[in-house]
């Protein structure tokens, strides 16, 4: 038999269609293995968490969270320390309640938000949590609004804005959450949101220029509006007002101005002097807390490839140390109670659901 030497490219073919078949095989038969795994349900995909929105009572005896009763989010309230037994403060059947829960530090009333056929116009409601009366606080249908203030001062107010009178600008009112009495604090000709103090008082209207600047203005002797600072476009996503002292003596800032990324800055309102309160080496800080008692920070966070926290007083550092152990997830602290002795944590994770946490720092 005469045997016939391959060229080099004959060679190279019959390799590669071999190849082909041995990894055509091997596909065939991953494909009929996927065949046979089940597909991970829809539902399960993009249904809602079984509890979200968790907020602790100023007390902190109670919680307030959204869940679902047959698939439509509705306002829940249980005992910390006995959450089998909490109950469904609403029953709304046809759209979910907004994301947002807000106790009065009253410990009686919570504050949601629903909307219509989803047109999230949002209309403020509380309901007392002893009783189950509910009451709605702005006036709706076609009017947008949102808690503006709440205070340690004031435990039956709240400030809320809506535009009711102008689509174009929301109006502060102060109301009482147990009648529903609205009083006009500002009527707003102008400005894109109003910054408000504990005291329930409006300290600064804010507008954004044309040139894509950020300025809050105050009331001057006179009553007119004047500038109080500006903020240029390219600082504009990362520097924001907080929160005013409860005393008024300073004013809290996450600021990028004139460095690379935003610290926490406190502004002394007689002086005008600032000072760092708490910066990271890596990123801009995003988040910050506050004593409930004194609104002055007492945490801040920033987020690199993970975020992380700091503690700004020593007192806390036990509290750092024990919470960094608590999940391996990205912590957020949604709520504390008025005597910051019990905060509500929320732990974010990629390859597992978020957790929620009871921590009592007095235990």
């Amino acid at each position: 038999m005469n045997r016939q030497d391959l060229t080099r490219r004959e060679l190279l073919l019959t390799a590669a269609t071999g190849a082909g078949m041995l990894l055509g095989h091997g596909a065939i038969r991953r494909a009929q293995a996927a065949d046979s795994t089940p597909l991970i349900p829809r539902k399960l995909l993009f249904a809602g968490a079984d509890r979200s929105t968790v907020r602790i009572s100023p007390d902190g005896r109670r919680i307030a969270f959204m869940a679902p009763i047959d698939g439509v989010l509705n306002l829940w309230v249980g005992e910390i320390d006995n959450l089998s037994k909490a109950r469904p403060l609403t029953r709304v059947t046809d759209r979910d309640l907004g994301p947002w829960i807000v106790w009065l530090y009253n410990n009686r009333h919570v504050a949601f938000f629903r909307d219509q056929g989803g047109d999230e116009n949002w209309q403020a409601h509380r309901v007392d949590v002893d009783t189950g009366d509910i009451l709605a606080l702005t006036p709706g249908p076609g009017v947008k609004s949102y808690i503006q203030q709440t205070s340690r001062h004031f435990p039956d107010e709240l400030l809320i804005a809506h535009n009711q009178r102008d689509q174009r600008f929301s109006d502060i009112f102060r109301v009482n959450v147990a009648t529903g009495a609205s009083t006009l604090l500002l009527a707003n000709d102008r400005f894109a949101w109003v910054f408000t103090d504990p005291q329930f008082r409006v300290r600064f209207g804010v507008r954004q220029t044309d040139a894509g600047d950020t300025e809050y203005l105050q009331r001057g002797a006179g009553g007119d509006w004047e500038l109080f600072t500006r903020i240029d476009m390219a600082d504009a996503l990362t520097t924001r007002a907080i929160e005013f002292s409860d005393d008024g003596a300073e004013l809290y800032w996450l600021d990028s101005r004139g460095r690379d990324k935003a610290v926490l800055v406190g502004e002394d309102l007689r002086t005008g002097a600032k000072r760092i309160l708490a910066e990271d080496p890596k990123a801009d800080l995003v988040e910050v807390m506050l004593e409930p008692r004194n609104y002055r920070p007492f945490a801040a966070a920033a987020v690199f490839a993970r975020k992380r926290w700091q503690m700004l007083d020593r007192a806390y550092g036990k509290d750092r140390a024990y919470l960094a152990k608590v999940s391996p997830g990205d912590l957020t602290i949604t709520s504390v109670s008025a005597d910051n002795r019990r905060w509500l944590l929320y732990y974010e994770q990629d390859v597992a659901p978020g957790r929620y946490f009871a921590y009592d720092r007095g235990a």
